[in-house]
């Protein structure tokens, strides 16, 4: 594996079951590395998500400093699903 320096460094928009999917194929891949789920669901801020801080859009700009992410993923529920 890559340190994670050498890792994309990559913030994930969707801390639900697509996001945390994505995440572990992240992991997995050894050429990204998840940093932080962006998420407007207030329930899911704050804590830790599959090892990963939930923050919210406006907590997510105030630390883009600190954490640098490379890319930013649009984790998107299926589409076929009906609500």
């Amino acid at each position: 594996l890559q340190t994670g320096e050498e890792r994309k460094r990559i913030a994930i928009y969707g801390a639900g079951d697509a996001g945390q999917q994505i995440a572990a194929v992240l992991y997995r891949s050894g050429n990204h590395l998840p940093v932080f789920f962006i998420d407007d669901n207030t329930s899911l801020q704050d804590p830790m998500v599959g090892g990963l801080k939930v923050l919210s859009l406006e907590k997510a700009l105030q630390r883009f400093e600190k954490y640098k992410p490379d890319e930013i993923l649009l984790a998107l529920p299926s589409v076929g699903r009906v609500r």
